[in-house]
């Protein structure tokens, strides 16, 4: 009975999640097979508001239009580089449908030696009381997560020092920070999108490589 009223309140803590338009989360993570991964997930009614406040309801008629504007307007609006250069490249980018909608894409030319990091989110800047959580699933990144909103323009700023990562944006906050059970939902959430994700690349690779 217990096991099955800690399910209950996980689907439910899912459920809600899924449907507050006005939160998002950035998750930086790393595949089985090394690759670099960002994910940025949110309901789809956020993704909807914005792709038609910028382009309009008429931009789009079928799913993949949909995506398409998506993903041209995640170009536009995610901005992420480390050491203070602008060398990370955000690749096959991808967009997962559904009540929470994901979008994925592979980041290129990650360097080993982390000493700074800058990760802006404008996805969802229209929206009230806008909050985007950053968390980073990587050995040598911030454990810590940080919070994007209007009052620090979307965006975070970290330098490591003597061991710590101190945050350049002060009025960024934490959230959710003793919140396992939250924290172990996005985990999940990360893991689950990655692994479709890395399927689908590969099924498009070697359906290319066939048609050659």
């Amino acid at each position: 009975m217990k096991q099955l009223l800690i399910i209950i309140s996980v689907l439910m803590s899912i459920t809600t999640y899924a449907h507050q338009s006005n939160l998002s989360t950035v998750i930086f993570s790393q595949a089985d097979d090394g690759k670099y991964i960002i994910q940025i997930n949110s309901s789809l009614t956020a993704f909807e508001g914005e792709i038609e406040y910028h382009y309009t309801k008429d931009s789009y008629k079928t799913p993949e239009e949909f995506k398409r504007l998506v993903i041209q307007y995640f170009e536009k609006n995610f901005s992420f580089s480390i050491n203070g250069v602008d060398s990370l490249k955000l690749v096959n980018p991808a967009v997962i449908l559904g009540h929470e909608t994901k979008l994925l894409a592979e980041v290129i030319g990650v360097p080993k030696d982390i000493k700074s990091l800058y990760l802006k989110n404008r996805m969802f800047k229209d929206m009230r009381s806008n909050k985007s959580i950053v968390i980073m699933l990587i050995e040598g990144f911030p454990k810590q997560k940080y919070v994007l909103n209007n009052e620090n323009n979307q965006q975070v700023k970290l330098v490591l020092e003597d061991g710590i990562w101190k945050n350049l944006e002060t009025s960024s906050s934490s959230l959710y920070s003793n919140n396992s059970i939250f924290v172990g939902l996005l985990i999940l959430i990360s893991i689950t999108a990655v692994g479709f994700f890395l399927k689908k690349n590969q099924s498009i690779l070697k359906t290319t490589n066939s048609n050659k």
